[in-house]
């Protein structure tokens, strides 16, 4: 299979694995795109640090609950700033992770860092700084922090964060970043097959498809025997338990 190509490329290949090239079509091109950019969305999901990364200044606002900027995944919280004039400057601890289930920090070192704090701001890291944060990617845009965010102060989280503007393909000529380029025909193999599900083939079809996206993102769990029970348990190959279970 190419591995680069346009979205009119990628839709012609799932078509021929469909055998959906006769003149009536059973998924149009706006359907197929439509599944395509769910498909983007889903290696975004997976993979935030491979699109675009920035360091942000985010305002915080009174409490402990917050909400990243529109569209941000928070790959590293990098600490307290306060603004000193024109620029941000940093407090000098740096937030740790509430729990081993929260999204794992990225080191940030393809972004610049806010200078050291001096001795003015360094006053106001003393009357407050963040000590510990929490985000899930499930959450989408909410994080909350520890202490509280002061109401009447300005107060600024140092963020790094990816953004997909990209995550979206509008045209059949738009170009398909060649890296993801399998991952995308597996997942939008998956999700028509999905569709077709009446099928019992197209069902273990789309568990195939599933399964080779999952491997291409590097996901490396396995489902534990105990899920017909009801109970799900996430394995690693090496045997090692999954931290977070999920009963029902």
């Amino acid at each position: 299979m190419a591995q680069c190509g346009s979205t009119k490329d990628l839709l012609q290949l799932v078509r021929e694995q469909l055998k959906d090239v006769c003149s009536q079509q059973r998924y149009s091109d706006s359907f197929l795109l439509s599944r395509l950019n769910l498909a983007l969305l889903n290696v975004y999901a997976y993979r935030p640090e491979a699109f675009g990364q920035e360091i942000i200044q985010h305002k915080l606002q009174a409490g402990k609950n917050q909400k990243l900027p529109s569209g941000a995944v928070l790959l590293e919280f990098v600490g307290t700033s306060f603004k000193d004039g024109t620029e941000y400057v940093s407090c000098e601890t740096k937030p740790s992770q509430a729990s081993d289930d929260f999204l794992a920090a990225y080191d940030g070192r393809c972004a610049k860092k806010p200078a050291t704090a001096s001795v003015g701001t360094q006053a106001k890291c003393d009357e407050f700084t963040i000590t510990s944060f929490s985000y899930e990617k499930k959450n989408g845009e909410h994080f909350s922090i520890s202490p509280a965010a002061p109401a009447g102060k300005e107060v600024y989280a140092t963020l790094l964060v990816s953004s997909c503007p990209q995550c979206s393909l509008d045209s059949l000529d738009d170009e398909i970043p060649c890296k993801w380029y399998a991952a995308m025909y597996e997942k939008l193999m998956a999700i028509v097959y999905e569709v077709e599900s009446e099928d019992p083939s197209n069902s273990e079809k789309a568990k195939t498809h599933s399964l080779a996206f999952e491997k291409i993102m590097g996901v490396t769990y396995k489902q534990d025997s105990r899920i017909s029970s009801g109970y799900y348990l996430g394995q690693r190959p090496d045997g090692s338990s999954d931290s977070q279970v999920v009963r029902g």
